[in-house]
């Protein structure tokens, strides 16, 4: 009791018109039920520098679900989602919790965007209101590419945005009334240069087709601007241009896609080890641990420390994650846990790690179950490691070039140019 009349301790039993209980957050042994005046009310974050208020929470910590969902109140309600199966009210309080935890079947309540700045959740990217000090919600590179056509956004206030050409048809319902999913937005090309377009009036432009790679083809005005999204595309810009230096994101790959062999250290490369230092091999695994039956990579690379600032791709990556770089850490540091990339890679099987959680594998040639693919923040996407800090941003949130130390990046195109030359007297601009 902490009122002298007791008043405080009264009608504190579960009881048919209460029906969801929790256990209470000051006292993990002690029932509670979930009143109306309780539910979807405001709660303190782990995470105190993103705590939504000071008052304390009601339920602990990871039963959230028990009174932020089916809110009483509207002006709580963040989105409509299922949940199980049941179509529920989610609090406002919940969105962007937790990354590692979602309420929703879909995950979209955890679809969220973090920079060095501010944490917001995916719909309130591009929306013309700048959450983040940095404007980093409003200057992401999706939002160079949207639709005329506007929607309500399943989070948010705003109504009538338009949609980011990249959350068309993937799978996800990003619009309330799910126009972004439908089957009839305007396409242009054919085969591997199949795209979106941004309205029916667009005029469909040239494309230059890609013989490797994802989307598969680049616009003819993107050609030779120093960003290899093409597979080949530096290398025929070489041959008619100096402007940019072919950028190399893959590395000299054996025995089934577990041998990478770096640097200096391929077969025949004598002189330069003898000057450079001698080569080692390493077992490669992520996450870090005793992870059961998967095959790990084994990766030949210089002993001694040296520069990533002129690696790209499969060479930055594993030699930053090996921790042969000199002042460049590993760009890994979300696990690639089961859940995770839901749409992508249905075949995929689960393994154990350390006997504490469980990550996903994919299998190649046959019978070898691996995982290399970076998880993006939103935890939405997975790519592979060929295309991690390669001056491209592949991850809807741009997380697959954040932590490269590789690129100078624009601050009003955001824009990355590859660090080619060494300037140690001037300021490079």
């Amino acid at each position: 009791e902490n009122c002298d009349d007791g008043e405080d301790e009264e009608d504190c039993t579960v009881t048919p018109s209460t029906e969801t209980y929790c256990r209470h957050y000051n006292d993990h042994d002690h029932i509670v039920p979930v009143h109306n005046y309780t539910r979807c009310s405001p709660m303190k974050n782990p995470d105190d520098s993103l705590s939504t208020s000071s008052s304390n929470r009601y339920c602990v910590l990871g039963e959230e679900e028990s009174y932020q969902t089916n809110c009483s109140d509207p002006t709580n309600i963040a989105l409509n989602c299922e949940i199980n199966g049941y179509l529920s009210s989610v609090s406002k309080y919940l969105i962007c919790y937790n990354d590692t935890k979602s309420v929703c079947d879909d995950h979209i309540d955890s679809s969220c965007y973090s920079t060095k700045s501010c944490k917001i959740h995916k719909h309130l990217l591009c929306d013309q209101n700048t959450d983040c000090v940095d404007y980093s919600d409003e200057k992401n590179p999706i939002c160079l590419s949207t639709t005329r056509d506007t929607c309500k956004r399943r989070v948010g206030v705003e109504s009538g945005l338009p949609i980011p050409i990249s959350w068309l048809r993937d799978g996800i319902w990003d619009c309330v009334d799910g126009i972004d999913e439908t089957e009839d937005w305007p396409k242009c090309g054919v085969g591997k240069t199949l795209r979106y377009k941004s309205s029916v009036e667009e005029k469909c432009q040239n494309v230059f087709v890609c013989r490797t790679g994802i989307p598969g083809y680049e616009l003819i005005g993107n050609l030779c601007d120093g960003l290899e999204n093409c597979g080949n595309e530096n290398k025929i810009c070489n041959s008619v241009s100096t402007r940019f230096e072919s950028l190399t994101t893959a590395v000299l790959t054996s025995n089934k896609g577990l041998t990478k062999t770096l640097s200096y250290c391929l077969k025949g490369l004598g002189s330069p080890k003898f000057f450079l230092g001698a080569c080692v091999n390493e077992r490669f695994t992520y996450p870090n641990g005793d992870i059961f039956g998967v095959q790990t990579t084994s990766v030949i690379l210089p002993q001694s420390k040296q520069s990533c600032d002129y690696m790209y791709g499969e060479q930055y990556l594993y030699t930053s994650c090996t921790e042969r770089c000199k002042e460049t850490s590993c760009p890994l540091r979300n696990v690639p846990r089961y859940e995770v990339c839901p749409s992508q890679f249905p075949d995929r099987i689960g393994t154990i790690v350390n006997n504490e959680y469980l990550i996903f594998l994919t299998k190649s040639f046959g019978t070898l179950y691996t995982n290399r693919y970076f998880i993006c923040d939103d935890k939405i996407k997975c790519i592979d490691f060929s295309k991690v800090c390669d001056l491209v941003y592949d991850c809807e949130d741009g997380s697959d070039e954040v932590q490269c130390t590789n690129h100078f990046k624009c601050n009003s195109s955001e824009k990355l140019l590859p660090k080619k030359k060494k300037v140690p007297t001037a300021t490079l601009r």
